[in-house]
């Protein structure tokens, strides 16, 4: 505690003697995300989602405050997107504090405010997310290194996290992050080569996921897939496969996407994601 204080201090001090503070918008994102599913049984299902949302910063000399905001409304519930976190960056590195990405987040997921978070497979998002903490993340050759601890509201423990990238070539790239708390470790490892990428994430939460996808010349092929094995019980909360394949036109781009799901529930699933 009190080193997050002395860090708060210590950043603010020189805000206050600076005139030359600027805000501005780094990225924004609205889209429509429709689902289409036909199941062995013959029923039909649909399912919309609009999400609207916006990434930023205000530059306050030494530090920064950055944000993102958005937010998801769909029949199954609305939801709230949100990180607001300060950002102070030195020669050696950049600290950050506040509700914000953990590393395994930063590496291994889309953002939320951006047509990949939009439009996630069901294997990365099982991937923690967001949280409360402290964080220092550096640059290494070809790469960076990021350390962070975080608090866990519902279980009121610590929870440790790192994540570390390199470039081994300019068309390859290994990524490996952890997580470690009292009540939950896991890892995960992403790479991709060319226009192959692959993901996977293991914890001892009984969960297991990995994402498949490549860039093809016509139409772009995945399979996601989470293994569950709660309580005794082996089976999958997620498999399926397919392609996408996206288009854009003046300022409008679209997603169309097809794939085969055998669990939870086997059924045809038809996407269509249109955003700016």
């Amino acid at each position: 505690m009190k080193l997050l204080l002395l860090f708060v201090i210590v950043s603010l001090m020189p805000c206050f003697a600076s005139a030359q503070d600027s805000a501005y918008i780094q990225k924004t994102y609205a889209g429509i995300l429709y689902t289409g599913s036909y199941n062995s049984e013959g029923s039909i299902f649909h399912n919309m989602s609009a999400r609207v949302g916006a990434q930023g910063e205000v530059i306050l000399q030494d530090l920064s405050i950055d944000f993102r905001a958005g937010y998801d409304f769909s029949p199954e519930g609305n939801l709230i997107l949100g990180n607001f976190f300060f950002k102070n960056i030195q020669s050696f590195g950049t600290f950050q504090l506040g509700f914000m990405p953990k590393p395994i987040a930063y590496e291994m997921r889309p953002s939320p405010i951006s047509p990949g978070g939009h439009f996630e497979p069901p294997s990365l998002t099982v991937m923690p997310g967001s949280g409360s903490g402290l964080m220092f993340s550096s640059d290494i050759p070809d790469g960076c290194i990021m350390a962070g601890t975080y608090y866990l509201d519902a279980s009121q423990s610590i929870e440790y996290n790192f994540a570390v990238s390199k470039r081994l070539s300019p068309s390859a790239e290994v990524k490996l992050a952890g997580i470690w708390s009292r009540i939950n470790k896991g890892a995960a490892l992403s790479m991709s080569l060319d226009k192959t990428s692959f993901t996977c994430f293991a914890s001892t939460d009984s969960i297991v996921s990995a994402f498949l996808s490549v860039a093809g010349p016509v139409v772009d092929p995945y399979i996601s897939v989470v293994y569950s094995y709660q309580n005794g019980r082996n089976d999958f909360n997620n498999f399926e496969f397919g392609w996408t394949k996206t288009c854009n036109m003046m300022k409008v781009n679209a997603l169309i996407g097809l794939a085969y799901e055998w669990k939870p529930v086997t059924r045809i699933n038809c996407y269509v994601q249109i955003y700016l």
